[in-house]
């Protein structure tokens, strides 16, 4: 980013509009900030706004949907927001539809880490994710919902190998 003096006012804006339930705007000031300085002043920004924040604004772009912040989001910063992925979810929600959960946990896994063709960013944004308790009880969760289906495409990664 050629202006760093811009990067503070930035990441008050886009804290200010997630969590006053503005994603749109939010994602358009990302978008405003990429055209002006470029990729890097969105991982920037994404870097330095809470994690609880990063993780409302990603949660509203899960599956099909994509965003800036999907696409840029640092491997740390997203590790770090998936201690507060479960935030998103009503009470209601996490005790009556626990298969929703799951279904809006791998969509929102599966959107980031699917978001680019670059393997080495999945494999740091996976890494980042699985240094921590919050990540790995994510994908324990997701494992856990599906054991046979799991163990069935490692086999077949495995017979592949060998």
């Amino acid at each position: 980013m050629t202006e760093k003096s811009n990067l503070p006012a930035l990441t008050k804006q886009v804290t200010e509009l997630v969590l006053a339930g503005s994603l749109g705007h939010a994602e358009q000031a990302f978008s405003e900030a990429a055209d002006q300085y470029g990729d890097l002043a969105v991982v920037e920004v994404l870097n330095n706004i809470p994690p609880q924040v990063t993780a409302l604004h990603m949660a509203g772009f899960d599956g099909g949907k994509m965003s800036l912040a999907t696409l840029l989001v640092p491997p740390k910063a997203w590790a770090d927001s998936l201690a507060f992925f479960a935030a998103t979810w009503g009470d209601d929600l996490i005790e009556d539809d626990p298969e929703r959960i799951a279904e809006s946990l791998f969509a929102h896994i599966h959107g980031v880490v699917f978001a680019t063709d670059d393997e080495e960013r999945r494999h740091a944004l996976l890494a980042e994710a699985s240094a921590t308790d919050w990540g790995s009880t994510a994908f324990a969760i997701l494992f856990s919902m599906a054991p046979k289906e799991i163990l069935e495409v490692a086999g077949e990664i495995i017979a592949k190998l060998t």
